[in-house]
């Protein structure tokens, strides 16, 4: 099936948020949709398996149902680390993180460019031409309650694969980064069912 539902920003998506910005990326709300559309593309989201978590197969219900809404209540962020941006069914409590990756580099014409930070004033009313790269979306988490993460596709399992410390306060993102290692902890079978 297709991606049904309505898209909407929460207020504050591309805003900022304690000391971080809500939105790392220059991606504007029309840029955003195709990103949210594409968690469709996600293994089993179009069709979800029947071992798939409940949480994910209402969020894939909810994208191919016209009377349902699908909210960004964050953009693009933790571009250091685990880039992803977070959504959230409307009139549910659950947030999901998006994670996204580069993708394939495509060629972006600018309209002709106007004086401002950035632009050079032998730039000003020319058309620009660059090569970027474009998100795609690789996985999604959900924390559940107990502080239990759920991750989706099943071969998107370990966050840690994703992560890359660069010293900056996480503050309360939930991240195996944030985690400590404890000394001498030898794991029991019984510790992974």
């Amino acid at each position: 099936m297709a991606f049904s539902a309505t898209i909407e920003f929460s207020g504050n998506w591309s805003g900022t948020d304690d000391d971080y910005d809500n939105h790392e990326s220059s991606l504007s709300d029309d840029e955003m949709k195709p990103l949210v559309k594409s968690i469709l593309l996600l293994s089993g989201m179009d069709n979800p398996p029947l071992l798939m978590p409940a949480i994910f197969k209402t969020l894939s219900a909810a994208m191919q149902d016209s009377d349902e809404t699908i909210v960004v209540t964050k953009g693009i962020h933790q571009r250091n680390d685990k880039v992803h941006f977070n959504i959230k069914i409307k009139g549910l409590v659950p947030v999901y993180h998006v994670f996204v990756g580069p993708g394939d580099n495509v060629e972006v014409e600018s309209s002709p460019a106007i004086a401002g930070w950035g632009i050079s004033q032998s730039n000003v009313g020319k058309t620009i031409k660059r090569t970027l790269f474009e998100y795609k979306t690789t996985g999604l988490s959900i924390v559940t309650g107990g502080n239990v993460c759920l991750l989706w596709p099943a071969q998107f399992s370990q966050l840690s694969e994703l992560e890359k410390p660069l010293g900056r306060k996480r503050s309360t993102s939930f991240s195996i980064g944030n985690s400590t290692i404890v000394q001498n902890y030898v794991p029991k079978s019984a510790d992974f069912f």
